[in-house]
């Protein structure tokens, strides 16, 4: 593994896993979240993971990129680590990932029985107008979306990030 020496790293798509380092300050503590950054090109599928000291999963967030988009596929925090703050730094280093590959909006959907994710992604900067149901959907959806602007988000992350590479996967 090998650190990057410059706060401005660029995630990219070439990379298969990266272990990531992000201190957020949270509820007015400072805490430092251990991540991994799977890419799975060939599939369009993205993971990162948040892992405890003792290496749990403690949330994590898997998604595509369409267009111009990063579409999120699941965002799920593990109940035993829930209101830690992991779930907003997985959203960071999504957003990071995002500009950093010259993308500029996230869109998702949940649904409206999920009592805890308006809020979180409200909190989040995310606009979540009413529900949806399309005509292939069986059950009603709320979408979300968030236009990123690569300033605020390197602003927010890049002096707070440190990025590990795997050489031997990104030869």
């Amino acid at each position: 593994m090998k650190m990057s020496n410059s706060n401005q790293t660029k995630m990219n798509k070439k990379g298969k896993t990266m272990k990531i380092e992000y201190q957020k300050n949270i509820n007015e503590q400072n805490k430092i979240f251990n991540l991994e950054f799977h890419a799975n090109e060939q599939e369009n599928l993205y993971k990162i993971i948040c892992l405890s000291k003792e290496n749990e999963e403690m949330g994590f967030v898997s998604f595509s990129i369409k267009e111009n988009l990063v579409w999120i596929l699941k965002l799920e925090t593990n109940p035993k680590f829930a209101r830690l703050g992991v779930a907003s730094a997985i959203v960071d280093i999504m957003e990071y990932f995002a500009v950093n590959n010259g993308i500029t909006r996230i869109e998702g959907k949940f649904y409206p029985d999920n009592q805890f994710a308006r809020p979180f992604y409200e909190k989040n900067g995310f606009f979540v107008p009413n529900a949806t149901k399309s005509w292939d959907d069986y059950d009603e959806t709320w979408t979300l979306f968030k236009n990123l602007d690569k300033q605020q988000v390197d602003d927010k992350v890049a002096s707070n990030i440190k990025v590990f590479e795997d050489e031997s996967e990104n030869e």
